[in-house]
């Protein structure tokens, strides 16, 4: 008997076994019949240890047997094939007449929607304090200023061809695998 089965019939006794190891000991004991002993001592130990001294009987596999076959089976309610179908049939109907009634209410009054389409734009004109020609000038003066500073930034940029800029979290990225990949199977 190994110490792992010792411990299942301590945890037995204690209230603490899941309900996977009550089988695997039933197996068990058809092998190790010592098993059915180690259950009598430590019952006989327990209950010395809770003052209430009783007896374990000798038909350990017997009696575990008739408790588990006289314990009722759960077993799921049915539902009725009926009710369900008749369930799904009025949802159905219910979307198809939602579907109907808005297509009817959309297309009846489709005058409206033409009269829409067929309104001229209307012109609307600029006020002279906001149109000026200084305001073109100043928009060409930015982008201007926005090149130079561009071509200060990329000028200080250096590259040490001895010290090579650090790519390697790079590589170890998803994506950059995942385009390697691709570039494989394309070549």
């Amino acid at each position: 008997m190994s110490e792992f089965d010792q411990e299942s019939l301590s945890a037995l006794l204690d209230d603490e076994a899941d309900e996977l190891e009550l089988p695997r000991l039933l197996k068990s004991h058809e092998e190790y019949p010592e098993i059915a002993e180690k259950w009598r001592r430590f019952s006989f130990v327990q209950s010395i240890i809770h003052k209430e001294i009783r007896l374990v009987k000798q038909g350990f596999v017997e009696g575990v047997r008739e408790g588990i076959d006289k314990e009722e089976k759960i077993s799921r309610p049915i539902k009725p094939i009926f009710g369900a179908s008749l369930i799904k049939a009025a949802i159905a109907a219910t979307v198809a007449t939602v579907c109907v009634l808005s297509g009817k209410v959309i297309f009846e009054d489709t005058s409206v929607i033409f009269e829409i389409a067929d309104q001229v734009p209307q012109t609307y004109e600029i006020p002279a304090a906001l149109s000026s020609s200084d305001e073109a000038g100043d928009i060409a003066e930015a982008d201007l200023k926005a090149q130079e500073l561009l071509k200060e930034y990329i000028s200080r940029i250096q590259i040490d061809a001895e010290e090579p800029p650090l790519i390697q979290h790079l590589q170890e990225s998803p994506l950059y695998r995942l385009v390697n990949e691709l570039q494989s199977r394309d070549n």
